[in-house]
């Protein structure tokens, strides 16, 4: 592009230093300017303030995965209908197109802001769709063209021995010697998680032949293992939050205990607590074994050639190559989870993961046995995207309401199912906690006090809003703490793992206030938090949300009844919690929030509306009951008694949504089709 002083310059997003020296000398020979790119992604917006990632991620995205999937219409009509291979294709381009249009606004967002005259082109890595990049840009005047793919090892590896990898006997090796040597490393150092129940001494070779003891048979119920499983403590969150509050038998569950997800700390406590219940385990990693003893799965994925392209002369060779490559993908997904189903009776599959293709597979590889697959809400979601698009049997929700955002995410649901805010049983079970923590700020002075939420961060603010922007959210509310005395705060972080490390230099001034006495933060947890954002808002007189795009946490402080805040810094004027009023529940900066928070305190009757979401609670949670989890709980048991009596799946899933009909209303169960 050139700046307005007519000089062409060159930014390169990503590239070796060595690379970019090289750039820059035979660029200069040319008259070009050549130089890394610098951007914030929370500074790239578009000409009405709105966050330009926000907007495609909703908007923008539907259009270009519209035109992408024009061009595969000849395979995707192919697709059976009784299968969800087509959405698992459709969410593939969605993933893969997704960056791309992102870069392309953000390189128009550039040459804006140099005022830049002539045509702006942008080099991407050549992938399919692109073409429909290309039509998309050419509409902003950016010109898209398709270099060739450099080769990465890494990539090559991932490829060859993840889920769906080209070499199922490599992985399949690869993961019987990481499982070995872990265990063996386990038996020579003495990891305390050898000490457990069961036949410890037994070889591993011919617990891996095994695959799984007799006792796993009776499972009929999987549930993927996220986070915390926390049985002992239902205050707590928890990937089994529905049985705690269900008559389900523990021996009807299987806990697949997931790679990347380590319960190191509390691994002896949560194995006991399991064995008690009942509820058989099984690890589909080293990574996930919580001891020695905990059986592990392995399984050599077959290439299913049924869904092979029959019309790939209509398209040209790289798509047609991506095509049968993610064909191939789901083939031994589909594979890899029906073997597994089959091995432990698995009726149902109960999981929150539906953000990538994959899910897809899944749900037709529990089909193939008879099952339903079951996924719940993990987070609000008021807008449309096809980066949600779900495809399974059974979608737990919180309201009707959002039974229309599936429909226009082109989501092919059966059964919709509106149980309510998910979390709301731990309200009550989470106040004694929430008292404890109030009367410890109160003792140390703390006469009003604040919660706050955050968002995840990370150290690229390239592509995420950055541990810089975050930080500011935490040093405006740390240095009040410190400079009155009045005021106390508590912290209730998403992931508090890591927090003092994205913190950087605020984790100083975090500590200092902590010394006070009045501020108190939740930092139990790794990859997610122990306690619910409930914990935090109940202990507050205002709760304050500092990101309004997300809004989950925002929510869940609303229901408890407590006046709650949202702050938009990212740009997401879209939002229909924007209804709720401007400087009355949204607000765009800190210096607002604190004086409308102190307006608020000093006056006897308050300002009107401050911190009210009683216009939308309705549309968010119909039942505000604190049964949400207890309604699911109780259909997955329907579920269970189905099965258990040899019915089918069809029957099984009518009967559940019929008696739960009965008893909750018609129209808490909807059929999304899809259509827009």
């Amino acid at each position: 592009m050139n700046d307005s002083s007519g000089i062409r310059r060159c930014f390169v997003f990503d590239g070796f230093y060595l690379v970019l020296w090289i750039a820059r000398i035979s660029a200069g020979i040319i008259g070009c300017r050549v130089e890394r790119f610098h951007f914030k992604l929370v500074d790239v917006r578009d000409n009405t303030d709105t966050c330009i990632e926000l907007r495609l991620r909703f908007s923008d995205l539907f259009e270009v995965q519209e035109a992408a999937r024009r061009l595969f219409s000849s395979v995707l009509e192919q697709c059976e209908t009784d299968c969800s291979i087509r959405t698992y294709l459709e969410k593939a381009l969605a993933m893969v197109v997704r960056r791309r249009i992102l870069l392309v606004q953000i390189a128009l967002w550039k040459a804006r802001s140099l005022s830049s005259q002539g045509t702006t082109i942008l080099f991407v890595e050549h992938e399919v769709g692109l073409s429909a990049v290309n039509e998309y840009a050419s509409r902003y005047g950016v010109s898209v063209v398709g270099v060739r793919k450099p080769w990465r090892a890494s990539e090559f590896v991932r490829r060859a021995v993840g889920h769906g990898g080209k070499m199922p006997l490599l992985r399949a090796i690869f993961q019987y010697g990481s499982l070995f040597f872990t265990r063996l490393r386990w038996k020579c150092t003495g990891d305390p998680r050898n000490i457990v129940v069961g036949d410890q001494d037994k070889t591993f070779m011919k617990q891996a032949r095994e695959d799984v003891r007799p006792s796993l048979l009776n499972a009929k119920v999987a549930i993927q293992q996220t986070g915390a499983l926390n049985l002992n403590h239902p205050e707590q969150t928890s990937d089994l939050f529905f049985w705690q509050q269900s008559a389900i038998s523990g021996q009807d569950l299987l806990v697949l205990l997931n790679a990347g997800i380590s319960l190191s700390r509390r691994s002896i406590e949560e194995e006991q607590a399991m064995e008690l219940a009942g509820i058989a385990r099984l690890g589909l990693s080293r990574h996930a074994l919580i001891t020695s003893s905990t059986p592990s799965y392995v399984h050599w994925a077959c290439v299913n050639s049924r869904y092979v392209v029959r019309s790939a002369d209509t398209l040209p060779v790289r798509e047609s190559r991506w095509v049968n490559s993610q064909i191939s993908s789901y083939n031994k997904l589909r594979s890899y989870w029906n073997a597994l189903f089959s091995k432990h009776n698995v009726k149902v599959f109960c999981t929150w993961l539906r953000y990538d293709e994959q899910h897809c597979a899944i749900t037709d590889a529990l089909r193939d046995c008879g099952g339903a697959m079951a996924v719940y809400p993990r987070a609000y979601t008021p807008h449309p995207s096809p980066l949600t698009t779900a495809a399974v049997d059974i979608c737990f929700s919180y309201s009707m309401l959002h039974a229309d955002v599936e429909r226009r995410s082109q989501s092919k649901i059966p059964y919709h199912v509106a149980t309510g805010f998910i979390g709301d049983h731990r309200f009550s079970l989470l106040q004694p906690e929430a008292d404890c923590v109030r009367g410890m700020l109160r003792r140390n002075g703390a006469s009003r006090i604040l919660a706050l939420f955050d968002e995840n961060s990370t150290n690229d603010s390239r592509w995420h809003t950055g541990n810089e922007f975050m930080r500011v959210n935490y040093l405006f509310l740390l240095e009040k703490v410190l400079e009155k005395p009045w005021l106390g705060l508590v912290i209730k972080p998403k992931v508090p793992g890591d927090l003092r490390h994205r913190l950087g230099d605020v984790a100083r001034i975090l500590d200092d206030a902590i010394s006070t006495g009045r501020c108190h933060v939740y930092e139990d947890g790794d990859y997610t938090a122990s306690y619910p954002p409930a914990v935090a808002a109940l202990a507050a007189d205002v709760a304050v949300h500092a990101h309004l795009c997300a809004g989950t946490a925002g929510v869940e402080a609303a229901l408890t009844g407590v006046p709650t805040l949202l702050v938009d810094r990212e740009g997401w004027p879209a939002s229909p919690l924007y209804k709720l009023g401007v400087g009355r529940v949204v607000f765009n900066d800190w210096d607002t929030v604190w004086k409308a928070c102190c307006e608020h305190w000093s006056s006897p009757d308050g300002i009107s509306g401050f911190g009210d979401w009683t216009s939308v609670l309705d549309s968010i949670d119909p039942f505000r009951d604190g049964r949400a989890a207890e309604r699911m709980g109780t259909y997955i048991e329907w579920l269970i008694e189905g099965f258990k009596h040899g019915l089918d799946r069809d029957i099984v899933m009518a009967d559940a949504a019929e008696r739960y009909c009965a008893i909750w209303g018609r129209d808490k169960v909807t059929d999304v089709t899809g259509v827009i």
